[in-house]
């Protein structure tokens, strides 16, 4: 059975970077879907896995983010649903072209 990891990522740069190392010493392939962080440091590497894409960021920033949260603006149960479904989607889409049975699914501050 193979098996790949789908990861959707804001900004959990050092996060996301050990997974991929980690993933990376067990040849598991790695679709890698995001969003654009708005600083240059936090964007992965795209070498580093076997598929990635930088797409917008939905939110604005995650300053804006975490104003509109502390204002009670934003439910952040659904404030996630647009850009991960997005990245998702995406990932999936990607997903297709790898010879793999099961892909694991994890965002970008997992451990």
């Amino acid at each position: 059975m193979k098996i790949g990891f789908i990861i959707s990522v804001y900004d959990e740069y050092d996060i996301t970077y050990e997974n991929v190392l980690y993933l990376k010493k067990y040849s598991i392939p790695i679709v890698l879907i995001q969003s654009n962080p708005n600083n240059k440091n936090k964007e992965i590497n795209p070498k580093s896995v076997d598929h990635y894409e930088l797409l917008s960021d939905l939110s604005g920033s995650r300053e804006i983010y975490n104003k509109e949260l502390s204002s009670g603006i934003v439910d952040p149960h659904k404030f996630i649903n647009k850009p991960l479904g997005r990245n998702f989607s995406h990932a999936f889409t990607a997903a297709k072209n790898f010879d793999v049975d099961w892909w694991i699914v994890i965002v970008g501050d997992v451990r």
